[in-house]
């Protein structure tokens, strides 16, 4: 036993706390198995639970209550029945339910309604487990979508898997040693994920394992975990732990786990618990001999000796016992990192790779022996082999704290651009943008490490000035006297400010103000610039003349005015109020208004079309409505938005209006008919305002996120031309001048922004399309590109004229590929023509066919030119390779059909044209491009098939993408695995090179694209595609400034092109 009274009270409170819940006999038998050979500790606890009993009534009020356990079949929560209890632990209690709109099995977890002095923490670990588990997005792990409170019970719901503990399984279904590795290699992708994450599990066994129908292990009760930096930091804000609160396990907590030091706790016992779990899996026991009392166990784990694996007859490999025991070493810096680096040396051994870990060296066994026998006759020795000693360590010591500050900084490096690329959809973008970018701005002291993601970040294109507006609370409302010489600003502080507009378009001083008390709502200048009118909160509208500069009309309402329109001859002017009536007014008199329509409802505002026949409301549920102002008639009554709509805005011409609305969606309506003209959807957050320009060529939206979207109408599309970011905080309102030259923005940051649109450099374009384009392929110039679409369409696009791309005819019915020579002067397709695969090779730019070829009875599934020239190769069905001399255009090599051997979707060639990489149906095989002997291979499980695939432009490493939503990097000789990218959520679809081998993107079937260092596996930066949908086809220009990307929304697609090239050109 511990002599130490706080060591003691440490084992107490642990001890209480596995039977304070149990019934009598139960915790009886508990006792004694846990205090055999310790009476004394018996006697104490007993008393505590004896007093514990007697005194219920002390602890009936809620922070002190204990009770048994109830079930829970009648709580009631919406959407759900319950069915039956299939799981009980000490965080909380699972059920099996139904949900009841879609009838699928679910599970819920309710946290146990037992309460105790550390109640608040309980809770705190509960909840801290939702957010955990919904921040993990990973096939081993089960997703969490719903969580709440039922009957002041505290539950979360998940999806219901069926299967059966890791354990069972692997005894039920006999598995041999591999089969456990290959297991066991999905389990530790699994944890390694998390940790990644920063997310300890803290309670890793057999029991939180579970291996679905499908034979994957999905990881389950995160109820002990916690976040914790990936690089393991000494910062324990968050941790809802006490000193001495044992949390797990015990038989697979690691030394410093049963200490109750939570700050000694990180990922490496996580480690741990994973080597616990593979030696039992093994050897069908446990490591250590934990059949003592408790102190004798802990005293055990302690000592941590494991029992050698041979010892059980089973024919266990020497590397695999040292994979084993590099995991459950004591101390924590000889284990494997994090679980990534444990699969991956499990990897390696299936493999039949070297394995990273390491028998204890010679060395190493050496210290330790002197430590405990060192003779006496080495007494005058002692001084030299220290001297030695301390010269190696330090220098090794120094060379690994150079490494250490090298990896340090790149991660940094890394972590700072995914959060700048992020920050970029919020409030404050620019800002955080500019901090990051600056910090890496380049150093002569140290190493570049910009990327393409840098220079992207650093082409910000658009100029602008800011002023500071004098106003104490958000600007709600702009408007830009006809002759662009005044500005106006209405603020929440109730001051209206005129500013003089200077020749280059920035804001001078201010020639006037008045006050409109309690916030202005709305303001609008008359088409002569005469008057500007401003609405309020304070029930009224006011009309300035600037001649005079004085207030010459106010018009009272019985409700806020939320919007005014001049008519376009500036005799009258509409006002909307929250009472729902549109009335009309004369400037020249405070008479009585005309009623000009009364709807009952909420209106949000006004706007009066140019012609001056129509008159547009807003409603607070989403409205649009269009009256004609002659008859007072609605002429269309459209639901434009399910939420509110925030504003609306006329064309020119009349002819369009675009309407705003907190669903983050700008839709663009034919005002003569109702029909949807389109929908623009790049804010992440709610759009606030859209103006058009005075020529009509544009079109601004801004939004919470603190951006303004610039789009250009050109043959019925809107293109979007470039994002804004130079706010802090939500944009309200938007104004143009000059034409579509200058705008002018303000909002919740109490400025206003004159932005210079007149010498933009373009950053970024994109263009919608009738179909979803599934390839991008850039030509070797980096000035034009081909796309494939869905329905087999084969576009030509050009830099110089990307509005207008040229089609290519061809005899396919079913288009699969394309790939430009060498030298750009031709172009090869591929798929089905006849019911047969074919080949057809065509010159550019004039389309015209110069050969043909079939291939197979069934479609060639892709095809690629060879980048040194002279040869083509194409793949298909029933394991299909060519290869043509594209001089003689003779087939030069190939494989021979067989039925047997399932499709090959994929080829690629690498850069020096010696070796081809094919992916078919059972993994890929990198092959030499001669003999089409394979070198290496890589097989996957069935249900995992390879998505995308891509050799370096070096030629040193291969990429490959998965359904799985995995990434990984190999090197191109050896076929050793380098690195894994995580962070989709779904499928991947492709994976492209940047020209300098250093970073590669991928696109997914969630929405994003992301870009990696190839050097270190990690994000660094990421593009949520809008409109939401599928990321598909994806490419990088040659030259390293362009980065295609399409993706596709239910009927339509869209192609974007992400531009460096400004921020690469400032570099130089």
């Amino acid at each position: 036993m511990p002599t130490s009274n706080s060591y003691q009270a440490d084992f107490l409170q642990e001890i209480y706390d596995q039977v304070i819940d149990l019934e009598a006999e139960e915790r009886s038998q508990r006792l004694h198995e846990l205090c055999r050979d310790a009476p004394a500790l018996r006697q104490i606890i007993e008393e505590l639970l004896s007093a514990e009993d007697e005194s219920k009534h002390l602890f009936d009020s809620p922070t002190f209550s204990r009770h048994t356990p109830e079930p829970i079949t009648s709580v009631e929560i919406a959407g759900y029945k319950l069915l039956e209890e299939i799981s009980r632990g000490g965080q909380g209690v699972v059920y099996r339910a139904i949900q009841l709109g879609t009838r699928r099995e679910v599970a819920i977890k309710f946290m146990l309604s037992r309460e105790t002095w550390d109640i608040s923490a309980a809770r705190v670990r509960f909840q801290r487990e939702v957010d955990i588990v919904c921040s993990l997005n990973h096939p081993g792990i089960v997703p969490v979508f719903d969580s709440g409170v039922a009957d002041g019970r505290h539950y979360y719901v998940m999806d219901y898997v069926r299967g059966e503990h890791l354990d069972s399984y692997a005894r039920a279904e006999h598995l041999t040693v591999s089969q456990i590795l290959n297991l066991m290699v999905r389990v530790c992708e699994t944890v390694g994920y998390a940790h990644q994450r920063g997310v300890i599990h803290r309670d890793l066994k057999p029991n939180n394992i579970l291996v679905d129908e499908s034979g994957r292990p999905r990881v389950l009760d995160f109820g002990l975990s916690r976040t914790a930096p990936v690089e393991q930091s000494h910062d324990h804000s968050g941790r809802v732990s006490i000193t001495g609160q044992l949390l797990g396990t015990l038989a697979y907590m690691g030394p410093e786990h049963i200490c109750g030091k939570p700050e000694e706790v990180d990922i490496r016992s996580d480690v741990f618990a994973l080597g616990v779990i593979l030696y039992e899996l093994l050897a069908d026991e446990m490591p250590f001999d934990l059949t003592g009392t408790f102190v004798e166990n802990l005293s055990t784990i302690k000592a941590c000796v494991p029992r050698s694996l041979k010892r059980h007859g089973r024919s266990i490999n020497r590397e695999v016992e040292t994979i084993v025991f590099k995991a459950l070493s004591a101390e924590k810096g000889r284990r494997y990192q994090n679980g990534s680096a444990m699969a991956t040396d499990l990897q390696r051994y299936l493999d039949g790779k070297a394995i990273e870990a390491r028998r204890d060296s010679t060395m190493y066994v050496l210290k330790k022996t002197l430590q405990m026998h060192w003779p006496a006759s080495l007494t005058a020795f002692a001084v030299v082999l220290f001297l030695i000693c301390g010269l190696v360590i330090y220098r090794s010591q120094n060379e690994r704290l150079l490494k250490l500050q090298e990896t340090n900084e790149q991660y940094l490096y890394d972590v700072e651009m995914e959060l700048a690329s992020l920050a970029a959809m919020g409030p404050g973008g620019a800002r955080q943008i500019e901090n990051i970018r600056s910090a890496w701005g380049g150093d002569e002291k140290s190493p570049d490490r910009r990327g393409w993601e840098w220079y992207y970040l650093d082409s910000d294109e658009v100029d602008f000035s800011r002023t500071v507006s004098g106003h104490q609370r958000q600007i709600w409302a702009l408007s830009v006297q006809p002759g662009g010489q005044v500005l106006s600003s209405g603020g929440m502080d109730g001051i209206v400010r005129l500013w003089n507009i200077q020749d280059d378009g920035r804001l001078g001083d201010v020639m006037a103000q008045y006050d409109h008390p309690d916030g202005v709502t709305a303001m609008e200048f008359n088409s002569q610039g005469s008057r500007l009118a401003s609405a309020g909160r304070d029930n009224h509208a006011r009309i300035f003349d600037l001649e005079t500069r004085e207030l010459i009309a106010r018009f009272e309402h019985p409700q806020s005015v939320t919007g005014l329109a001049w008519s376009p001859d500036g005799g009258r002017l509409v006002t909307v109020c929250e009472d729902g009536i549109a009335r009309l007014w004369s400037p020249e008199t405070e008479a009585q208004p005309q009623i000009f329509v009364e709807l009952h409802r909420r209106l949000k505002g006004v706007r009066w079309s140019a012609d001056g026949r129509r008159i547009a409301l807003a409603t607070l549920d989403g409205k649009l409505e269009i009256w004609d102002v002659e008859t007072q008639r609605r002429v269309l009554d459209i639901q434009a938005h399910v939420a509110t709509l925030v504003s609306m805005s006329w064309n020119p011409e009349g002819t369009l209006i675009a309407t705003t609305s907190d669903d983050a969606t700008t839709r663009i309506w034919d005002a003569d008919n109702g029909d949807l003209f389109a929908v623009l959807a790049d804010h992440s957050l709610g759009v606030t305002a859209a103006a058009w320009s005075p020529d009509g060529k544009r079109l601004a939206t801004s939004g919470r996120d603190a951006t303004i979207c610039v789009y250009r109408l050109e043959k019925g599309r809107f293109l979007l031309e470039t994002i804004l970011r130079g706010h802090t905080d939500e944009v309200l309102s938007l104004k143009w001048r000059d034409g579509s030259k200058r705008l002018y923005s303000a909002g919740w940051d109490h400025t206003i922004l004159s932005w210079d649109l007149s010498n933009r450099e373009e950053r970024s374009w994109s263009q919608m399309l009738d179909e979803s384009i599934l390839t991008i392929r850039w030509d070797h110039s980096g000035r034009q590109f081909l796309t494939v679409g869905e329905d087999s369409t084969l576009l030509l696009w050009s830099l110089e004229q990307l509005d207008t791309p040229q089609t290519l005819s061809h005899g396919f019915s079913d288009l699969r590929g394309t790939t430009w020579s060498p030298d750009n002067q031709l172009v090869a397709i591929s798929g089905t023509r006849n019911g047969r695969g074919g080949v057809e090779i065509r010159s550019l730019p004039d389309g015209k066919r110069v050969f043909e070829f079939s291939t197979s009875e069934h479609a060639v599934s892709d095809i690629v030119w060879r980048p040194l020239g002279g040869q083509l190769a194409v793949c298909g069905p029933q394991g299909m390779i060519q290869v043509w001399d594209t001089d003689q255009w003779q087939k030069v090599h190939e494989t021979a059909p067989s039925a047997e051997e399932g499709e090959i979707r994929m080829i690629d060639w690498d850069a020096s044209g010696k070796r081809l990489v094919t992916a078919g149906t059972d993994g890929f095989k990198v092959r030499d491009a001669v003999s089409l002997n394979v070198l290496w291979k890589q097989h996957l499980p069935s249900d995992i098939s390879i998505s995308g695939m891509k050799f370096s432009p070096d030629g040193s490493r291969l990429a490959t993408v998965r359904s799985d939503a995995k990434g990984t990097l190999w090197d191109s000789d050896s076929g050793e695995r380098l690195t894994d990218l995580i962070g989709h959520g779904l499928l991947v679809y492709n994976v492209c090179w940047h020209p300098d081998s250093t970073r590669l993107a991928t696109s997914s079937r969630d929405g994003s694209v992301r870009v990696w260092n190839a050097a270190t596996g990690r994000e660094v930066h990421r593009f949520l595609i809008k409109p939401v949908g599928r990321a598909r086809g994806l490419d990088w220009s040659p030259d390293g400034y362009r980065l295609a990307i399409s993706n596709s929304v239910s009927h339509y697609g869209v192609l974007r092109i992400m531009d460096a090239e400004s921020g690469y050109r400032r570099k130089d």
